[in-house]
């Protein structure tokens, strides 16, 4: 099992290593959606930064401890840890490598050998990426944001592990110790995107957008569609004032 997938290699069999927005954008990228390319840290990967560190058994200890007494210091503790740790070489080079690689494109990196993609990364910058949670609950409409705009290796690292210490903060606000579960985290590619926004899937579609980037703080454009037709149902456009 992987510590690391690309989003061409994750199926719908993978959920549980890659947590349901990673399989749900592997799905879209893998039938040819403009999704830019991407991989998860699945929750082996988490694991294995526990174990390195020797804190797998107290983590769970400190974990259990919390959901018992609710104690805020606690949970302080736990997130604090996270940002403390440092990762082992060989995942840091696992985790690197694979963010170089985003630089190249995915026929190139399936076919070029190790000297030729090392002269490709070479002479291109630091790719740009998104980071996020990806849960094993299909809760993801109040998973934590996540961070755009992430670029070299030290900063990658550093809110990848910012993103795993978030996780733990909303376990704490909505989950339970039976249905806490280790966390993954999605690297993705960004662009400079003219608009964005975001789907939700239920008995209608709606879509979330706005201009440049997607921001948290923005009241964003609303669209509520008919999920068979995709006729649009209603809409709200709200006044944007600028654009990332």
């Amino acid at each position: 099992m992987s510590h690391l997938l690309w989003f061409k290699d994750i199926t719908k069999e993978h959920e549980n290593l890659v947590g349901f927005k990673a399989v749900s954008l592997a799905m879209l990228y893998n039938n040819h959606f403009l999704v830019p390319q991407g991989f998860c840290l699945t929750t082996l990967a988490f694991e294995q930064f526990l174990v390195e560190n020797t804190l797998k058994e107290s983590f769970m200890t400190l974990l259990t401890q919390y959901y018992t007494s609710r104690d805020q210091e606690i949970l302080e503790k736990i997130t604090h840890l996270f940002l403390s740790l440092e990762f082992s070489h060989a995942l840091k080079t696992v985790i690197l490598q694979a963010y170089y690689n985003l630089n190249i494109d995915t026929e190139v990196f399936s076919g070029a050998g190790k000297q030729a993609l090392e002269l490709i990364k070479a002479g291109r910058e630091s790719p740009s990426v998104a980071v996020r949670t990806s849960g094993l609950l299909v809760l993801e409409q109040v998973f934590p944001q996540g961070f755009l705009s992430i670029r070299g290796s030290n900063e990658l690292l550093a809110f990848i592990k910012k993103a795993w210490s978030d996780y733990f903060l909303f376990c704490a606000k909505h989950l339970t110790l039976e249905t806490f579960s280790y966390p993954t985290v999605i690297i993705q590619k960004m662009i400079n995107s003219e608009v964005s926004g975001i789907v939700y899937m239920g008995q209608k579609l709606v879509v979330e957008a706005l201009v440049g980037f997607e921001l948290v703080d923005v009241l964003k454009d609303q669209y509520v569609l008919d999920k068979e037709s995709l006729e649009i149902l209603e809409k709200k456009i709200n006044k944007q004032e600028f654009m990332l």
